[in-house]
């Protein structure tokens, strides 16, 4: 269907971006971490306050997520104590799959570490294990470095959790040089990579040209979000994570769909839900001005291309490039 005003145009996104499926990284493990309201009401400044009613409205984004989410579930916080009993009637795997279905996910890349016994996927198929490897996992000792020895562990945990998404906290050149990127190289695995500053983008680049198979997806701060944007420009082996709203309107402009916008690394699931229902509407505004562009120059808008593009934003773009099925 062609769109032919903006009021239309505006609807039409809306609609969309609330139903498509999405992906998102967090730091919880659905196995064993701590779940639902009492957790959330911790995680708030002056949640203590807020649970007795003496604090005052609970502005924080935070605390926003929290009421977002609760809502979004049927549970909503007019009573702390009402509601936690509501939630404490759902089975700890039951809680978690009602909020991956709400959200809606199509996936989720849970951070797991070396030493993980099980995968989350044991849960739930939709949560996809990112192995977690330390920078100060590797150390010159006495007889120096065996990181190909390090190289083979990282690959047979990989195998054993189900996994080809591996993360490196933090940055460490001769790691990334010498083990990280040749495995990926040789093993098809995606890198997922947080930077701190440009210097450690422009080394990375460096590397990844003696590497012409591997892939990365880069996560920065938003003070270096520019940087990212303008690197993974004609780069398609990096693909950069955008979490400031005010750099997506320009990450929009140079790289159109071609960027995800959230990667939340939240510590619990309420929170991540949360985080999705309030950057819809965010997203909502911002890609509705950039379609607004464009139809004023008379190009014919159709839902159908909304609805293809927007999917692929949200989920399906990053699914493909981490080759996740």
């Amino acid at each position: 269907m062609i769109l032919s005003d903006k009021q239309a145009l505006r609807k039409c996104i809306k609609q969309v971006i609330r139903q498509s499926e999405t992906i998102d990284t967090v730091l919880f493990n659905p196995l064993t971490d701590d779940i639902g309201l009492e957790p959330m009401l911790k995680s708030i400044p002056g949640g203590e306050r807020l649970r007795a009613g003496t604090g005052e409205t609970p502005i924080s984004d935070r605390a926003a997520e929290m009421y977002a989410a609760f809502n979004a579930l049927g549970i909503p916080l007019n009573s702390f104590e009402e509601a936690g009993t509501q939630q404490k009637l759902y089975a700890r795997e039951t809680w978690i799959r009602e909020i991956l279905d709400v959200m809606p996910a199509r996936n989720v890349l849970t951070v797991v570490p070396m030493n993980a016994p099980s995968t989350p996927a044991n849960m739930d198929n939709r949560f996809v294990p990112l192995l977690r490897v330390e920078e100060e996992q590797v150390s010159i000792g006495r007889y120096g470095l065996n990181l190909e020895a390090e190289a083979g562990n990282i690959f047979e945990t990989s195998v054993r959790l189900g996994t080809r998404q591996i993360l490196l906290n933090g940055f460490r050149e001769d790691f990334l040089h010498y083990c990280l990127l040749p495995l990926a190289e040789d093993h098809h695995l995606i890198l997922h990579l947080c930077l701190d500053k440009g210097r450690e983008l422009a080394r990375l680049l460096q590397l990844m040209s003696g590497f012409p198979q591997a892939h990365c997806v880069i996560y920065m701060p938003d003070t270096a979000e520019e940087e990212l944007i303008s690197a993974a420009q004609g780069r398609q082996r990096i693909y950069p994570v955008i979490r400031s709203l005010r750099n997506m309107e320009a990450a929009a402009s140079a790289l159109g769909f071609r960027f995800h916008p959230l990667a939340g690394f939240s510590a619990l699931p309420e929170q991540m839900l949360g985080r999705w229902i309030r950057i819809r509407d965010q997203l909502s505004d911002l890609m509705t001005e950039q379609y607004v562009k464009l139809a004023r120059t008379g190009y014919e808008l159709t839902s159908e291309a909304i609805e293809k593009d927007l999917s692929g934003f949200l989920c399906n773009n990053l699914q493909d490039f981490c080759g996740i099925e």
